[in-house]
């Protein structure tokens, strides 16, 4: 075998021209390869905490059915013991109470159905984005205050700005009155219409005052060291609620891909164009190698005909064609992963600034640049498909091979 894999290295580079440009282009390809998928590895977590971070989470703990019906009934009693009992068993997660809300919001000039979200402001200000896109005034401080802050459009939409005072109404989750005056200390503008052209917050005392609902809230959003630990709490946790609670109260563990459909569905919508687009340049690249190696056996035909001749089995020339290809697959593997590996650790410490991000990292709170995430799989990925495919695409010149005669191919010119 050690001589088979000699005489398919000296084959190579018995046209030293051809064998680098096939490998040239495959090294190319390798690397643009490396580059866009790390880059577009890159995106998807920059895309998913950034959505979360408007008012949402990793994880989420609520009443069995609330996110099928988001409902004042459907809450979660005593609440305050058991985000300590969490804080107490799970010190490095970030454990947030949030309660939702609906009322009939009157200022002096209009009435307008608002979302109430009761907030603990300490802890929302490292969860959402929100407390840093005041563009008026100021966030909610702690305690039953009777503060309020609006979304830009919501407060267009009410007449009213920082200073002024709303009157609210609604109902209690027992189909009481709910009735408030709430003074607005903020307006705050995420760029996101359907947010701000409804949404509210209310501290978490203040909303609980509201909704008669002492030491209740609607759920529990939960943030995690890292994405990638996500999936270990969701268990974890679902697995603690029982032992936490006092009463028969079903609590569920939603993870973010349930909260937020969305953002899977527009992840795996860009990986299917983005894997197109990826095996278009594959096929090209390994349609080339099969031309290369279609020629190679084409006009070794008289080669192979005297090895043939002194006693070489088909079988072996098929074989060397193969292992000629796949040399050639690995050396172009190998260089293009470095390279590329090279590029993209480049642009993973400086970052790559698209047109447009700037303003729209302003926006939401967020860097202007897309840094490409660097890992095993996203490095090798590409190439070793390059590599594969190019010696699939070899069998076809390789068949040549088996059906040739010793002394028609040596005659051949």
């Amino acid at each position: 075998m050690s001589g088979q894999i000699l005489l398919a290295w000296r084959s190579l580079w018995q046209h030293k021209r051809r064998t680098w440009l096939t490998l040239g282009a495959m090294i190319f390809c390798n690397t643009l390869l490396v580059f866009m998928i790390t880059f577009q590895a890159g995106t998807y977590p920059m895309m998913i905490e950034n959505t979360l971070r408007i008012f949402s989470s990793q994880l989420q703990i609520n009443q069995q059915g609330y996110l099928d019906e988001p409902e004042l009934r459907k809450r979660i009693l005593h609440s305050s013991d058991l985000v300590s009992r969490l804080e107490q068993e799970f010190p490095e997660l970030d454990v947030i109470p949030r309660s939702n809300g609906f009322l009939l919001a009157a200022s002096e000039q209009r009435s307008v159905g608002i979302l109430v979200n009761g907030v603990v402001p300490n802890k929302e200000r490292l969860a959402s984005i929100i407390p840093q896109q005041i563009t008026f005034g100021h966030y909610l401080e702690g305690g039953d205050n009777n503060q309020v802050i609006l979304g830009e459009r919501l407060a267009k939409n009410l007449q009213v700005t920082v200073g002024d005072e709303l009157t609210v109404m609604g109902s209690t989750m027992e189909g009481g009155f709910a009735a408030g005056v709430l003074s607005v200390v903020g307006i705050f503008s995420t760029g996101i219409n359907e947010l701000d052209r409804t949404t509210s917050q209310v501290s978490l005392t203040t909303f609980q005052r509201i909704f008669g609902m002492p030491n209740q809230v609607s759920l529990l959003s939960i943030n995690a060291p890292s994405m990638s630990l996500v999936s270990f709490y969701q268990q974890q946790l679902q697995t603690q609620l029982p032992t936490y609670l006092q009463t028969g109260a079903q609590l569920t563990v939603h993870d973010w891909q349930q909260l937020n459909p969305g953002i899977k569905q527009g992840i795996e919508a860009d990986l299917s164009s983005a894997v197109i687009m990826y095996a278009v340049l594959v096929l090209l690249v390994i349609l080339g190698v099969m031309n290369t190696q279609l020629m190679a056996v084409l006009e070794r035909t008289k080669e192979f005909g005297i090895m043939l001749a002194i006693g070489s089995k088909p079988s072996r020339l098929f074989t060397q064609v193969l292992v000629e290809t796949f040399m050639m697959g690995i050396i172009g593997m190998l260089l293009g992963a470095l390279l590329g590996s090279v590029v993209a650790g480049y642009f993973s410490q400086v970052g790559i600034a698209l047109p447009g991000m700037g303003d729209i990292g302003a926006q939401f709170g967020i860097g202007d640049r897309i840094y490409p995430l660097l890992s095993p799989l996203s490095v090798l990925i590409g190439p070793a498909v390059v590599c594969i495919g190019s010696v699939l695409v070899s069998i076809y010149p390789a068949l040549k091979t088996l059906g040739l005669e010793p002394i028609s191919a040596m005659q051949s010119k």
